[in-house]
């Protein structure tokens, strides 16, 4: 594997460890940096860029500024996290049941839990309770931003201090289709698989780990197939594993994942984390593991960091992707069906954002005008970047063809 890769992973393996680790190289800082931060590890990796800062041509005075940054995040995200504490006893006062997961409850595994930082805090509440858990931030002081906003997450920002909450009624947002009906029969929050917690001196509810296991790999698929998958994602599962195996009902584990059809992508990521990020040797991997697919996805998990906007707004123009996430349509390996969906898709292959055609398809011929307008658009975007539209389509192609690779969606 290329050597630029392995340090970047063994920077993380340290900092999650809080164990030693030898650079031998000199590489250039500014795309370590891009990595660690659109990889969302610079805060949790500022340890290790200290140890070796001259490996990365990082000055001491440039260092110093970098550390006192991240340690204002940090001292913002325990700012949240207090503000959190607030929010869920507000919520207990008004007989309200708030369900916290990722975030958080992620963090807490870290060594130094604040430098795992947050752009949000996940909640998740009852439709039944969702108009009154809104009321309650909105008298707290927060605002709605309904431009952020979806049919089924509402987000709120505090006018003062900036904390964002995305306030969910259904944990896989706004995505219908087959693959929705087999997370719902998994059940995610029912009552049976809550359990109350501690976090960070912080009394919560969660889901319970299997379930929230689960959910991590769902999310990680979504962000695979969608914009790209962040480093930290890797690390959170590493150390949420760490803590909880003795938990895990691991047979109920892998029947949810079998069901939702992961079985690939899920082994592929628990190779990764065992060659990589020293998870335990013991986890079992029922199944083998294609090394090619391996190496392709750190690959590409490395290339969010270094690529990430050119990557995703090109890929976000592709709109692929979204029909074949949910398992509602089988991904045709041949190129000139990938052009024809690309410019003249069905109503059943359009992206949530084309709703109103999904649901009138009489109103087909103008999403596909809407669709050729967002086209140009960021067509003048990329070129802008020196991205021409042939190589848009190139890496939508290489993405997709990963994903399938992975199985996160169905092939012909």
């Amino acid at each position: 594997m290329d050597k630029f890769y392995e340090v970047i992973l063994g920077l993380c393996n340290a900092a999650i460890h809080n164990s030693e680790f030898n650079v031998d190289v000199v590489l250039e800082w500014n795309l370590v940096k891009d990595v660690l931060t659109f990889g969302k590890m610079k805060g949790i990796t500022v340890k290790q860029i200290g140890i070796h800062k001259q490996n990365f041509g990082l000055t001491d005075s440039d260092f110093e500024t970098l550390r006192q940054q991240m340690f204002a995040r940090g001292v913002q995200q325990m700012m949240h996290l207090r503000h959190l504490d607030k929010v869920l006893r507000l919520a207990e006062e008004h007989h309200l049941h708030p369900v916290i997961f990722k975030g958080a409850v992620l963090a807490e595994l870290y060594p130094e839990p604040f430098m795992r930082y947050s752009s949000d805090v996940d909640i998740y509440i009852d439709e039944s309770e969702s108009e009154l858990m809104g009321d309650v931030l909105l008298n707290m002081g927060f605002v709605e931003v309904l431009s952020q906003s979806k049919k089924h997450v509402s987000v709120f920002v505090d006018s003062l201090d900036g904390m964002k909450i995305e306030l969910h009624n259904c944990l896989w947002e706004d995505y219908e289709g087959k693959q929705v009906q087999l997370l719902e029969q998994i059940g995610f929050t029912l009552p049976e698989h809550l359990v109350q917690q501690r976090v960070m001196g912080i009394d919560m509810v969660t889901i319970r780990p299997e379930e929230h296991l689960v959910y991590q790999i769902f999310h990680m698929a979504k962000h695979l197939a969608f914009e790209g998958l962040p480093l930290r994602y890797l690390a959170d599962l590493t150390l949420f594993i760490e803590r909880y195996s003795a938990e895990i009902d691991w047979e109920h584990f892998w029947k949810s994942i079998y069901v939702l059809k992961y079985e690939t992508f899920t082994a592929t990521l628990f190779s990764i984390c065992k060659n990589y990020l020293e998870l335990n040797k013991e986890i079992h991997i029922p199944r083998d593991i294609n090394v090619h697919s391996e190496i392709k996805l750190i690959e590409d998990i490395m290339s969010y960091g270094i690529k990430r906007e050119d990557v995703n707004e090109a890929y976000a123009t592709t709109g692929f992707v979204e029909q074949y996430f949910m398992r509602d349509h089988v991904q045709s390996q041949k190129r000139i069906t990938k052009v024809r969906m690309l410019f003249f898709p069905t109503s059943g292959e359009l992206k949530t954002k084309f709703g109103y055609a999904k649901r009138n398809p009489f109103l087909l011929p103008i999403a596909w005008i809407h669709r050729f307008c967002s086209a140009i658009h960021y067509t003048i975007m990329c070129k802008r970047k020196g991205l021409s539209s042939f190589k848009v389509v190139e890496k939508a192609e290489h993405r997709i063809d990963l994903i399938a690779e992975l199985n996160i969606i169905d092939v012909e």
